[in-house]
């Protein structure tokens, strides 16, 4: 992902781009597979996508959604890129979660993994019970509604806690999650 560039308006430089490149005989072939328009549509893609079976792919915007709980307008989303169907060219992108802001969280920075059972799972670098961030877990529900969202640890309860999840997570041997805090 790129995190500006498009035709979406934010900040003049577009709300970033989801792109694919290709090996060919004459060198690599970047094509732009999505491009996100801000708004409720999410903008800033972060970090890496994640891929399905089916190829469909996941990933985080730190901006964007519905204004949130805390009067924030860019509390971030959770989004899936789906391929083009057959004989089509353009992927479609569906919003799995939109972030309320204050304890829900917001600015997911991380992207998403899978765990061992199939849930996405996350980081916010913002909001949560203490304002440190948060871990969450998301769960599909029946087509065409958001997916539930829980929320699995609030940073910055203590010290020693850190605050600010910011990097990817990684999912070890025994299904644990890690990842590293700003602070």
């Amino acid at each position: 992902v790129t995190t500006t560039g498009g035709t979406g308006v934010c900040s003049n430089v577009g709300c970033g781009t989801a792109y694919r490149l290709r090996q060919g005989e004459n060198g690599w072939t970047e094509t732009v597979i999505y491009q996100f328009q801000g708004g409720a549509d999410g903008a800033i893609p972060v970090d890496r996508l994640v891929s399905d079976a089916h190829g469909s792919l996941y990933g985080a915007t730190a901006e964007g959604g519905l204004p949130g709980a805390d009067g924030h307008f860019d509390t971030g989303t959770i989004f899936r890129l789906d391929p083009p169907k057959s004989g089509e060219t353009r992927w479609t992108k569906t919003i799995l979660y939109q972030f309320k802001g204050a304890t829900d969280g917001f600015s997911p920075q991380g992207g998403v993994i899978f765990d061992a059972s199939g849930a996405l799972c996350g980081t916010t670098e913002f909001g949560g019970t203490h304002s440190g961030g948060t871990l969450f877990k998301l769960t599909a529900n029946e087509p065409g509604q958001l997916w539930t969202k829980k929320i699995l640890h609030h940073f910055g309860a203590r010290t020693e806690d850190g605050i600010n999840p910011t990097g990817s997570l990684a999912l070890d041997a025994n299904g644990n999650l890690i990842g590293t805090t700003l602070s």
